[in-house]
């Protein structure tokens, strides 16, 4: 993005929460005009991981790793004698939906397959809809794959503006929590994740601290609130950090679950005493969580 638009905005004050869910009410005509120039910026960026590889269908010839034959976007399956389709891809829309409520001039900038860019999920698809793959982890024959639900799935994604936060809420002062956040996701930002819940007024029991691995390097950063909730960092994994950062998310998870390390935490959480403050009910940012 260019340093000049990034100052204009700064000068104009933009405000564009809530476009991510449709909501264009405080954003100026200026504004949408820069933040549509972001993301014409952002073109060849994977939003899933910024510093990550340029994959998929439809990035431009200028991205990393970009292949003209990866065009096809239905493949073909074989199930009780009966031919099946599956998506070998699912749009940036159908995959994080929240991200283009109302915003139909950035749907319509996608190739004519609306493919994500910069995501190449086709070995997956091919994977787990193999006669050989399915026969070995004991799976009926008789249903497709699909990256995500689409209309032949037996359930319904439903979009909630307040998102699963409500979920930690009830969950306070019952259940150890943990909500981990690679780095480099644009989709789902750190920063958006820090906003959320710090709305929530929760005490912090433990300011931000580092942890590291055997290497001796910044692995990520944690912290922790009252009522069981810990929220860690992984430096150098995007949306999908079991998959960028498979050593440092199995050392959070794995510390955590058994309450060791810099993850320990009192388990069940100590209750509120009758002076605990209530929950400040504050709306998160959208365009930012």
């Amino acid at each position: 993005m260019p340093t000049a638009d990034w100052e204009e905005m700064q000068r104009l004050q933009c405000n564009l929460s809530g476009i991510a869910l449709g909501d264009y009410s405080h954003a100026t005509d200026e504004c949408r005009m820069l933040n549509n120039k972001i993301e014409a910026a952002m073109h060849d960026i994977d939003v899933y991981n910024i510093y990550g590889p340029c994959w998929g269908v439809n990035a431009s010839e200028n991205a990393t790793n970009w292949n003209p034959s990866r065009t096809d976007l239905f493949g073909k399956t074989n199930f009780n004698g009966k031919e099946e389709e599956y998506r070998k891809f699912m749009t940036a829309a159908e995959y994080t939906p929240w991200m283009f409520q109302g915003r139909k001039a950035l749907r319509d900038d996608l190739d004519k397959y609306g493919i994500p860019r910069c995501v190449y999920a086709l070995p997956a698809a091919e994977q787990l809809n193999s006669d050989t793959v399915r026969a070995q982890l004991n799976i009926k024959n008789n249903q497709t794959w699909r990256m995500c639900a689409t209309d032949q799935s037996d359930f319904d994604y439903t979009i909630s503006p307040k998102a699963s936060q409500w979920a930690y809420e009830d969950l306070r002062w019952s259940t150890r929590m943990l909500h981990y956040s690679g780095d480099m996701d644009a989709s789902v930002p750190t920063i958006g994740t820090e906003r959320w819940i710090n709305a929530l007024g929760w005490e912090t029991t433990k300011p931000w601290s580092v942890y590291t691995l055997a290497d001796k390097q910044v692995a990520g950063y944690y912290q922790q609130f009252a009522g069981g909730l810990s929220l860690a960092t992984v430096h150098g994994a995007g949306h999908m950090v079991p998959q960028d950062q498979r050593e440092r998310a199995y050392y959070i998870l794995f510390n955590w679950v058994f309450e060791r390390g810099e993850f320990a935490q009192p388990s069940p959480p100590t209750p509120p005493s009758a002076t605990q403050p209530d929950v400040v009910n504050e709306e998160p940012d959208f365009m930012q969580s």
